[in-house]
């Protein structure tokens, strides 16, 4: 009986696993550890660490969207996800500003950004429709 519990438990709390979004959040989070090792040491910390964070921050609030199954809660985390992909893409857009990459190098990010707006808007669109606030 013990183990029946925790598989079910096990099964629930990683379900996040089989997450598109997530797979695409992950793989931005491992994009933005290599852009980051590519900056040089002096003088980007503050970026580094706000692009580190946010995206790691992005990861956590989608996989916290599969592990529930309360639509607030859910709501709560796809708006927490949304606001740290905007500071992702306003980090990305600073290091334009700042010359120490081209468009083109980060284009592919932007891209999986777009992606995962469009997934997370439409989630979040999704429970507004069903779940009066």
């Amino acid at each position: 009986m013990r183990s029946q519990v925790f598989q079910g438990t096990e099964f629930r709390l990683f379900r996040f696993r089989k997450s598109s979004m997530y797979a695409r959040a992950v793989e931005f989070y491992k994009e933005v550890g290599l852009l980051c090792l590519a900056l040089p040491a002096e003088g980007t910390t503050h970026l580094t660490n706000s692009l580190r964070r946010s995206s790691q921050s992005l990861v956590l609030n989608v996989s916290a969207v599969r592990a529930s199954d309360e639509k607030k809660l859910n709501q709560k985390h796809l708006l927490s996800a949304k606001g740290a992909l905007t500071e992702c893409a306003v980090t990305l857009d600073l290091l334009l500003e700042e010359m120490f990459f081209e468009e083109s190098q980060l284009r592919p990010l932007f891209k999986v950004l777009v992606e995962l707006e469009c997934t997370l808007s439409g989630s979040i669109h999704s429970i507004e429709k069903r779940t009066p606030l």
